[in-house]
């Protein structure tokens, strides 16, 4: 049993989660808040994200192996926060290698509280109560802590973004527990918000204020975003799109046709059944020898892309080997225009279809023993 305080633990789970929300771009992911952070290297990458600067720690170790090396690495985000205006109060890139559990826990609110929640120069607690007690004046919100904890407020407000998907009239017969779980199961299934917060968190005699406020923006967030969304359901997002093997070409056979597929998927993770959506592709070799270039461009990553194509030997990759090591280090749609960049590759023919119903095969035939780079 965790000897932290209550609201603590409530704490951790919950920027816990918020900060897997922002790292799963990247195909990373904590899962232990105060020591995780130590190396620098995620939260490193959690400020780049957040920030979307590529230049917060020039020349970080990507590997530490010492302490000084993960103080040097703190250090960097920490003097970048600073140039950017960011008060930091007490925290040191000693407190984060040492896993100083409020410390951090107040320098994630931090980020959380720049980056995500305040909208103007107000105050972002009241800013965010003013628009959730005009969202359901019905429930007459006083604050983020004890006017959850029924569990209706956030059934209404989930309801409120989208009308009947939530029988309200059926709450009564329900336990706090019971209406704050319905809640955020509709939510994130109908509006594609983030469970971050446990259901049980939420209705907890000791709810934590940070951890509320912190999950209940991704509703405002929604809200200011409506407008756009039934766009956005119909465009691909690289980030969701997912790369499938198809036929019997997943066997990285010497001048046997790799067959692949794109199924292109929309910001919700849902397939699109259309085609005409731009999206490219090219297939460069590198000799096995010859280490895989980093891709140099502003296109989105599709989330399952592994790393590299290898075809090392002369009997054949088997599928499970293949599936970890094909890439597409970057598929492009017509809505992120990107030049594909081979860096001392030797190009391959390679051929893109358009099924016309969501899904797009890509064919090459690996003619030599080595990397293929597929973008």
């Amino acid at each position: 049993m965790s000897d932290e305080p209550r609201w603590a633990q409530i704490q951790k789970r919950t920027f816990t989660a918020w900060c897997n929300q922002h790292l799963k771009d990247r195909v990373l992911g904590i899962k232990d808040l105060y020591k995780d952070f130590e190396s620098g290297v995620l939260l490193i990458n959690l400020v780049e994200i957040l920030t979307k600067n590529m230049d917060i720690a020039p020349k970080y170790v990507k590997n530490p192996t010492i302490r000084a090396q993960q103080i040097e690495n703190n250090s960097k985000v920490l003097a970048f926060l600073k140039r950017r205006g960011i008060k930091l109060v007490g925290i040191g890139a000693e407190d984060i290698v040492d896993g100083k559990s409020k410390l951090i826990l107040g320098l994630i609110w931090t980020l959380i509280l720049r980056y995500h929640i305040q909208k103007g120069g107000g105050d972002a607690k009241s800013e965010l109560l003013a628009w959730v007690r005009k969202q359901i004046p019905e429930c007459d919100v006083k604050n983020f802590t004890n006017s959850w904890t029924d569990g209706k407020a956030i059934c209404h407000l989930t309801n409120s973004l989208s009308q009947g998907c939530i029988d309200l009239g059926t709450l009564g017969n329900l336990t706090p527990l019971k209406r704050a779980t319905l809640g955020e199961n509709v939510a994130e299934k109908e509006l594609d918000i983030p469970m971050i917060l446990a259901p049980e968190d939420l209705v907890s005699d000791e709810p934590d204020e940070l951890s509320t406020m912190t999950y209940i923006s991704y509703f405002r967030d929604y809200f200011d975003d409506m407008a756009n969304r039934s766009v956005k359901k119909k465009l691909p997002d690289p980030a969701k799109c997912i790369i499938l093997h198809e036929g019997d070409g997943d066997k990285g056979e010497q001048f046997i046709p790799v067959k692949l597929k794109v199924q292109s998927r929309n910001y919700a993770g849902n397939n699109l059944d259309h085609g005409g959506d731009g999206f490219a592709a090219s297939v460069a070799f590198y000799d096995k020898d010859t280490p895989l270039p980093e891709h140099e461009g502003s296109g989105g990553k599709i989330a399952n892309a592994p790393s590299s194509g290898n075809l090392n030997d002369a009997s054949h990759t088997d599928s499970k080997q293949l599936q970890k090591t094909t890439s597409f280090k970057n598929v492009k749609s017509s809505a992120i225009p990107e030049t594909a960049v081979h860096v001392g590759g030797k190009p391959v023919d390679s051929e893109l279809k358009d099924n016309g119903d969501g899904t797009y095969p890509i064919r090459f035939t690996p003619l030599d023993y080595g990397n293929y780079l597929v973008m």
